[in-house]
């Protein structure tokens, strides 16, 4: 097209933008050349792919826009969110803090910048904590409210963290496992030892849930689900004691580790396993190598075997690779948190995980899933380590290994059909199992590939 041609069209792309209809100016906005547009329409494809949230390409025509006008502050504050959807924090912070050079009043952009300079650089005064404080108190958001909150936990404001958590609970009419646990512990430095145990005890009771079927095997089979429901329930190709457990603490299994292990020890004492199998994938494969470690210390004589499919390698310092909405939100909680931080740091991480004979793990990946792969590159190869690298485009999955015997793939196209995927996966393209059913049956098709073979 030439220039002229594109000029006639802008008021076209106005029309389309006012009617909603982002989806056509994306498409002009892939597929021509953005030096050829005038300012406000460029302006228009910055906004369409904002609100496609096609981040990437925002980006790429933002930038081309503000070489244009570097006084636009709407559009800096765009690419600030865009950069933080791609957990790129320095490029946000650097985009944030241009919107407000030119905009100080902009109270959502004041929000998030102030934010990730606590995040990036630990760098907060009591004037700008109290700033963050009014703007989320104004917004009644208890989101924002919970932030404020865990940043004057760990800045030592005691009563002021309270009390905003307490207005949290108004807002939310309950609490999550993070907040009850920092009552707990601002009450114990406040020397409320009663008040501290009762937020201790909501503390463990909102950190997970559990069902347990015994056949009375000396074997204790543990699955760990990513999800909010239990995981294998009906899987009946291992023999032995079950343990369904979900992390209702939303943590990545990073709070609810030390009472889930508490409740196994009381398991172990009153059947007298000699083995015990975890299985896990995603953010629940992550919580594998967690129980692994920390019951492998408790038992050394007991055999732990762990499956761990596609977990998450590294949570803290930050992943960016790990472009997924519950890790965004955890990763704020983890860095204005210091006890969720420091709970963290004493967690192992695989590479770390005390492997030998009565300790081995392994871990099944999708090679062709972008962050999977780019994960099991952390992991670094050794004895009872196992890495299984599959031909498949999912994330985490535990279907292929799990499919009961005799499967045709038509039936598993129709059983895949109305499964429910876990909302992590629905943003990252992994929504649509059926999909990829010809991957899984290929998988199943080896007889190898049992999970019970791994058990």
């Amino acid at each position: 097209m030439e220039k002229n041609e594109l000029n006639s069209i802008d008021g076209f792309l106005q029309f389309l933008f006012e009617k909603g209809d982002y989806k056509e100016i994306v498409r002009f906005g892939k597929f021509t050349d953005s030096n050829l547009w005038d300012l406000r329409s460029l302006k228009l494809i910055v906004r369409a792919f904002y609100e496609e949230k096609d981040f990437l390409n925002c980006i790429r025509v933002g930038k081309e826009y503000i070489k244009r006008n570097q006084n636009d502050y709407f559009i800096y504050e765009i690419l600030g969110e865009s950069y933080r959807q791609q957990n790129n924090l320095v490029q946000a912070f650097e985009s944030y803090s241009m919107a407000l050079s030119i905009n100080d009043r902009l109270v959502a952009a004041k929000f998030k910048y102030l934010i990730l300079k606590y995040r990036l650089h630990l760098n907060l005064n009591e004037d700008e904590i109290l700033e963050m404080e009014n703007i989320a108190i104004k917004a009644k958001n208890s989101y924002r409210l919970r932030l404020v909150s865990y940043i004057q936990f760990s800045e030592g404001l005691l009563q002021e963290s309270k009390n905003n958590l307490i207005r949290v609970l108004s807002l939310e009419n309950g609490l999550q496992s993070l907040d009850y646990l920092t009552l707990s512990l601002i009450e114990k430095y406040l020397g409320n030892i009663d008040e501290s145990e009762k937020y201790n005890q909501l503390f463990v009771k909102s950190s997970f849930k559990l069902n347990f079927e015994s056949i009375n095997s000396k074997s204790l089979l543990i699955t760990l689900s990513p999800g909010n429901d239990f995981v294998l329930q009906k899987y009946k190709m291992f023999e032995a004691d079950m343990l369904n457990i979900v992390d209702t603490s939303t943590t990545y299994y990073i709070l609810s580790a030390d009472p889930i292990v508490s409740h196994i020890e009381k398991m172990v004492k009153k059947y007298s396993y000699t083995q015990i199998s975890i299985v896990g994938s995603s953010k629940a494969g992550t919580g594998v190598v967690y129980l692994m470690d920390m019951l492998h210390k408790k038992y050394p004589n007991i055999r732990i075997k762990g499956v761990a499919c596609s977990p998450q390698i590294q949570l803290y310092p930050f992943n960016s690779n790990l472009i997924i909405p519950s890790y965004k939100r955890l990763s704020e909680y983890i860095f204005c948190n210091k006890e969720l931080q420091n709970k963290l740091k004493r967690l192992v991480e695989i590479n770390e995980l005390p492997l030998n004979d009565n300790c081995s793990l392994t871990i099944f990946y999708g090679k062709n899933f972008k962050i999977d792969f780019n994960e099991i590159r952390l992991v670094n190869k050794r004895k009872y380590l196992n890495i299984i690298e599959l031909d498949y485009s999912g994330h985490a999955s535990l279907i292929p290994i799990t499919i009961p015997e005799g499967e045709t793939k038509e039936e598993l196209k129709v059983k895949y059909a109305d499964l429910p995927i876990d909302s992590d996966l629905k943003v990252l393209g992994g929504d649509d199992l059926v999909d990829i059913v010809d991957e899984i049956y290929e998988i199943y098709k080896d007889p190898q590939m049992r999970l019970y073979k791994y058990l």
